[in-house]
């Protein structure tokens, strides 16, 4: 627990700063989809080697050998990013902002808590197919549950090649038009894998769900960037760190709203564990996979036409007082 705290913790530090980074280098939707097109593919590689590959280097190597080679890797790839990359400096005579007033201000912006909700449900979608896919691997399609890095990688390969053809969107129509399509389609493409009964469907129905991401992965952080923009058109000041940081916490939320799913499938299906499946695991595999995922997307949808943005005008940052 004191492990994960810490990690948590520092996790958070290191994305809020990246996150506050990325509107302040990229000033304009369409550098912005291009520039976010790239970290997500490189962010989905990354998942690849962590998350659908682990079980087999695991499984060859070890956890403990495992663990040490993966904290190699990310820590120089972290390190790499913090000595090179270079933002806009400050002006000397910029305004730096008070953190009550920026938090006042943040409280009272509805577009915030919209994005923020929308982000959180979709981010629980996600979070319960991490979680549930060996499961639903194992019980549903009757199947080991280490063939679920079939699944995630279907998952991941075609999330890569989607985020480019996502950015095309974006830069070809509008960006709040394709952030919703992204967050229906991720949806709907959940409802086959409900009717998968083996391993090649269930990969191609995977697949789907791939495009699905690559979209919001790549509008959702564009949505952030826009909030960000008008605080500082509205206030003058730069408050990207701490938006980012909040927006980061909205995100996870997303933990409340798997626990509601995992108290549902306990009641319903006496769910407790892989270990303690229950009388119908089939079907609690299904329900967490398959049917809570798309409804929470939906959630998530709706919330997304409560949210709506000017047009940019050049924004001035206030001065220091004298």
């Amino acid at each position: 627990m004191l492990f994960y705290i810490l990690t948590g913790t520092l996790d958070s530090v290191i994305n809020a700063n990246y996150a506050a980074l990325f509107p302040e280098l990229f000033r304009d939707d369409a550098s912005r989809a291009k520039t976010n097109a790239l970290r997500q593919a490189f962010q989905l590689v990354a998942m690849i080697i962590s998350i659908a590959l682990t079980p087999m280097v695991t499984e060859a190597l070890g956890y403990g050998l495992t663990s040490i080679l993966y904290g190699i890797l990310g820590g120089v790839v972290i390190l790499y990013m913090t000595f090179t990359c270079r933002e806009k400096e400050p002006e000397p005579e910029e305004a730096k902002p008070g953190l009550w007033k920026a938090l006042k201000d943040l409280l009272t912006n509805g577009k915030f808590w919209v994005a923020g909700l929308a982000n959180a449900f979709y981010s629980a979608a996600m979070s319960l197919v991490l979680a549930s896919v060996a499961f639903y691997v194992e019980y549903a399609l009757g199947l080991s549950s280490g063939q679920s890095t079939f699944l995630l990688g279907a998952v991941l390969a075609i999330a890569i090649g989607g985020v480019a053809i996502w950015a095309w969107l974006v830069n070809k129509f509008s960006l709040i038009p394709i952030w919703r399509a992204a967050l229906a389609v991720l949806a709907i493409t959940f409802v086959p894998l409900y009717f998968a009964s083996n391993l090649a469907a269930a990969i191609v129905f995977s697949a789907f769900v791939g495009f699905g991401f690559a979209g919001v992965i790549t509008t959702m952080d564009l949505i952030g960037a826009k909030i960000m923009d008008e605080d500082t058109q509205k206030h003058g000041l730069r408050r990207e760190g701490i938006i980012s940081n909040a927006l980061g916490f909205m995100n996870r939320l997303n933990g409340l709203f798997t626990s509601v799913a995992y108290f549902l499938v306990s009641r319903v299906y006496l769910f407790e564990s892989g270990d303690s499946p229950g009388p119908h695991p089939d079907a609690a595999a299904r329900f967490l996979m398959t049917i809570v995922p798309p409804v929470l997307m939906v959630i998530s949808f709706a919330f997304s036409w409560f949210i709506h943005f000017s047009k940019p005008v050049k924004t001035e940052v206030q001065p220091k007082r004298p």
